[in-house]
């Protein structure tokens, strides 16, 4: 399944790479602020895919951490703006890793958002009363991607602004 998912997001982007680098290119003169996007998963065909799609499609500064662990001490270096976060990694499981950036007061305004091939409603709700922006399901549309980010982002931006009113 895993193979497939890269096979099948690698194969949409030559289709639409001239386009994505256009848009990529106006956006980057549109946006003032540029984000920083950190993608902590453990398969590496999915990191791959993430900042390939990411990279032609926005302005973010993407970077990759394979594995929990090696995410939880990227996180300290870069400082991102929103950390794209696997629930089900073998290191150390995303609830937990959400739950340590959660505990630092550094991070509150860090959307973190879960990607994960499971998301049952009940699953999403119970992420988001832990404090994930969202969730994106895999596979995921690989030139949508970045503005599913940034919608959920935005979305957590408001909820956040709601609970200190």
């Amino acid at each position: 399944m895993r193979r497939w998912v890269g096979k099948w997001a690698l194969c949409l982007l030559p289709a639409k790479v001239v386009l994505s680098g256009l848009i990529f290119c106006v956006k980057r003169k549109m946006t003032n602020k540029i984000l920083s996007i950190l993608c902590i998963d453990d398969d590496e065909s999915i990191l791959e895919i993430v900042k390939l799609c990411l990279d032609f499609t926005s302005n973010a500064v993407v970077e990759i951490c394979l594995g929990g662990q090696t995410g939880l001490e990227r996180i300290k270096t870069i400082r991102p703006d929103i950390i794209l976060l696997d629930v089900m990694m073998p290191d150390m499981h995303g609830e937990q890793v959400l739950l340590d950036v959660r505990q630092n007061p550094d991070f509150d305004e860090t959307a973190i958002i879960f990607m994960t091939a499971r998301a049952q409603q009940e699953e999403i709700e119970r992420y988001i009363s832990l404090g994930v922006a969202g969730v994106i399901t895999k596979p995921f549309e690989p030139m949508s991607l970045y503005r599913e980010i940034t919608l959920l982002r935005e979305s957590w931006n408001d909820r956040q602004r709601a609970v200190h009113i």
